[in-house]
């Protein structure tokens, strides 16, 4: 069912509540990039937030939004605003190399970055902008992260990746710089996910769900798979 049609190059896309919320990079120049509204069940799709240059990663905690527009060629920047649409843009971090994702930790949201790759982490309250908050600047977490395309943290404080270009589900514990593998050799891992005993990722070029213990100890565990591969993104709950 279609929700909305004829969107300018879609990226990310949330859930809160009872509606959806995504961006659009947008056309030419990518000037005409915004987030995007609608109900879940499919009737209006609304600009919330309109005129952000190629607008690109979004994450919510169900009141704010955090969102990645392009600075300049591939320096992004990151910006929060209100889940009402009530504004303003709130600049949180500036000249970002190609931000690969965000996610709302508590109170922090965590970013990766690719080339080079780095997670990156800063209070949800922090602001460039003069006279704001100025605690909980951007700090990096891990200096090489290969490509950091999904990742995940546990209430332990542990960060779970899948570095795309070294094969590779890693491992780092926040304040850290110092990653170890919990599993290699995966092609082109994606979607990493956690619960309270194991992380569970796709192998995307082998078709492959494997789960592996949270310390790396062990030989991960075929879940399932499929010879067609090219899985990516990953959730589970209690029971799947």
């Amino acid at each position: 069912t279609a929700i909305a049609t004829g969107q300018k190059c879609p990226s990310d896309l949330v859930l809160a509540g009872t509606d959806l919320y995504w961006t659009v990079q947008g056309n030419g120049n990518f000037a005409d990039g915004a987030v995007m509204h609608a109900p879940k069940n499919g009737t209006g799709a609304t600009p919330l937030y309109s005129n952000i240059v190629q607008a690109a990663r979004l994450a919510t905690d169900g009141t704010t939004l955090y969102v990645s527009a392009a600075n300049n060629g591939a320096l992004d920047d990151i910006f929060r605003a209100p889940l009402s649409g009530s504004g303003p843009l709130v600049k949180m971090a500036a000249q970002q190399v190609n931000v690969s994702g965000i996610e709302v930790q508590g109170s922090r949201i965590l970013w990766g970055t690719v080339g080079p790759g780095s997670l990156r982490t800063a209070a949800t309250t922090y602001a460039l902008d003069a006279g704001a908050d100025a605690s909980g600047a951007p700090t990096l977490l891990n200096g090489d992260a290969g490509y950091p395309i999904t990742f995940t943290q546990t209430s332990g404080n542990v960060i779970y990746l899948a570095d795309r270009d070294q094969g590779q589900v890693k491992k780092i514990e926040v304040g850290s710089l110092d990653p170890s593998a919990v599993a290699t050799g995966q092609g082109t891992p994606y979607g990493v996910a956690v619960d309270g005993s194991y992380v569970y990722w796709w192998s995307s070029s082998a078709g492959i769900l494997w789960r592996g213990q949270l310390d790396g100890v062990g030989t991960p565990l075929n879940v399932a798979s499929h010879p067609q591969g090219g899985f990516a993104y990953l959730a589970i709950d209690a029971t799947a």
